[in-house]
């Protein structure tokens, strides 16, 4: 069987397998009990409420992720927004037509339960090379406007607006339950990833390095460094880059070199211990009886 063909139905595999796992969090847990957990699909909950159940939730979140995939479309390559689109399709027309028995659960449970199992769905979904919604695009459509906010920040801000929405359109018991959820799913979905690894260092030996290592500056918002090197079977000059990025990026990096140079060579490391900008380390500890001393 053709390589790219491999992946597209192990792609597709996992995208529909992650889109069913997130139907039943949504279906059984999440709605509900009126818990929003931030991005499109929270957005959408909240609008099928305020709508006396009148708009589907599906309905509405596949309005609202059409335009972001419209303006994402010359940004992003072509792969990822044909599966990102396959999947944001299926979860929207799953959320619709999809009846599942929800149970008795306390709100909080249903925030514990349906986080975890939203991370778990997330997790296989992105695996498949995809995501779930527009939420990603927006984020850097705002981050390529206001460059001086990462991603990170710019997905918080925007979750958080739909967790503030719901407090005020539901209860802030039910904004709070948003967050448990958002905490949760995030978690499950890094364990899904990559274990209880928390970062990955990338060794890549490719042609178009500048190319490659711009992208991963640009949209991950990782450093990058370059050794110049010799391949010891062909005499050649070669380019490997270096770098080192969170659970969550791992598979944005593949994309990233698949999509620049499929003959690349790519190996991907445990990072034990990472300290610095981008990264958590600890910083030394300051007295708070001592006074700060001046910069010079």
């Amino acid at each position: 069987m053709n390589p790219k063909i491999r992946e597209w139905i192990n792609s597709l595999f996992l995208i529909v397998a992650g889109v069913f796992v997130m139907t039943i969090s949504y279906n059984m847990f999440l709605v509900p009990a009126k818990i929003a957990p931030g991005g499109v699909s929270g957005a959408a909950t909240i609008i099928h409420y305020l709508s006396g159940k009148v708009l589907p939730i599906g309905a509405v979140s596949l309005s609202m992720n059409l335009p972001l995939f419209v303006l994402g479309w010359k940004q992003e390559g072509r792969a990822f927004i044909v599966k990102t689109l396959i999947s944001t399709v299926l979860l929207s027309l799953f959320l619709d037509t999809i009846k599942l028995p929800v149970p008795e659960v306390e709100p909080l449970l249903a925030a514990i339960f349906g986080g975890a199992i939203l991370g778990i769905g997330l997790g296989l979904v992105v695996l498949g090379d995809a995501t779930t919604g527009g939420t990603d695009l927006a984020a850097k459509m705002i981050q390529r406007r206001i460059p001086h906010l990462t991603m990170a920040w710019v997905l918080f801000i925007l979750d958080m607006i739909v967790v503030i929405a719901a407090a005020i359109a539901f209860s802030p018991a039910e904004g709070l339950y948003a967050m448990v959820t958002i905490f949760i799913s995030t978690k499950l979905m890094d364990f899904i990833l990559e274990g209880s690894k928390s970062s990955r260092a990338f060794n890549i030996i490719t042609k178009n390095a500048d190319v490659i290592s711009k992208r991963i500056m640009n949209e991950l918002e990782r450093g990058v460094t370059l050794f110049k090197g010799t391949g010891m079977y062909t005499g050649n000059d070669v380019d490997m880059l270096y770098c080192v990025v969170s659970s969550r990026e791992i598979v944005k990096v593949k994309h990233i070199v698949q999509a620049e140079d499929p003959t690349a060579f790519i190996v991907v490391s445990e990072v034990h211990d990472v300290g610095g900008e981008g990264f958590t380390y600890n910083k030394p500890e300051r007295s708070l009886f001592k006074k700060k001393q001046k910069s010079v």
